[in-house]
């Protein structure tokens, strides 16, 4: 007599979500206004069943998002991620898979700023090396890892999406100033590599967004005062992941406060 077959795991019902650099910032704000989605009108593309799955590199010292926790229960599934350990990424895809079998929207959000004052002529190579790991080669690492997943889950939603949190700092056409040379070419290679991406993978939809000079630690980094807070920055990224398309191959940077777009 023959085995029994292995059973095929249908999909859960439930759309589900990742945000990377979840404990803080920009990241937190996606998860909370994901979770509490009767806030923003344009949530519709993620209903009330949502599930979120928000990586921090130490969940248990992520204090705002254990309260989230608290709050929304199942629907906010907190994991442990350094993005630039290749083996905590293979642990997520794992987790994710067998636990939801699907994955609607992995928005790559983590990122990292070098030391305030930097120049092209005086950044330490090793401090550029670290600002490529966390903007460049991460968010690569993490999409070409859930890209099976992702594939797979045009099945059950025909609008499968990638979002990269980027900025326009990126634009090369915008540059003022030497200020923050590596942040800057790391973001303008992700956003090439991103475009690339959406070639390979036309199915799925993929989008690059400027949130925005936004109030966080980060942001406060820059020098002065930023103008934008967090709830307004993804209050319109999230209406630029709505309208995303596959037949839109990252044709623009979008820029999350006017709707617009940005040049390259």
């Amino acid at each position: 007599m023959s085995g029994a077959q292995p059973q095929t795991k249908e999909p859960a019902s439930q759309r589900v979500v990742i945000v990377t650099g979840a404990n803080r910032g920009i990241g937190l704000e996606y998860v909370r206004q994901l979770l509490e989605e009767k806030s923003h009108p344009a949530i519709e593309a993620f209903p009330g069943d949502t599930i979120v799955v928000a990586t921090a590199r130490n969940p248990e010292a992520a204090t705002k998002l254990q309260e989230l926790k608290a709050k929304h229960g199942d629907r906010l599934d907190i994991q442990p991620l350094e993005v630039t350990d290749e083996a905590q990424i293979q642990a997520l895809v794992q987790h994710v898979t067998d636990k939801y079998n699907r994955l609607d929207l992995l928005l790559n959000n983590a990122g990292y700023l070098e030391p305030a004052g930097s120049t092209p002529s005086t950044l330490a190579m090793d401090e550029m090396k670290k600002v490529f790991e966390v903007n460049t080669f991460a968010p690569i690492a993490i999409t070409r890892a859930f890209l099976p997943l992702l594939q797979a889950t045009k099945k059950v939603n025909d609008n499968v999406r990638v979002a990269f949190i980027s900025t326009i700092m990126s634009s090369i056409d915008n540059v003022t100033r030497p200020y923050a040379p590596a942040y800057r070419a790391s973001k303008t290679a992700l956003n090439m590599y991103a475009r690339c991406f959406a070639f390979e993978n036309p199915e799925i939809s993929f989008a690059i967004i400027h949130p925005g000079w936004v109030q966080t630690d980060m942001g406060c980094r820059a020098g002065g005062r930023p103008p934008i807070d967090p709830p307004t920055s993804v209050n319109g990224g999230l209406k630029i992941i709505q309208k995303m398309s596959p037949s839109d191959p990252v044709s623009h940077l979008y820029d999350a406060i006017t709707g617009g777009t940005i040049p390259w």
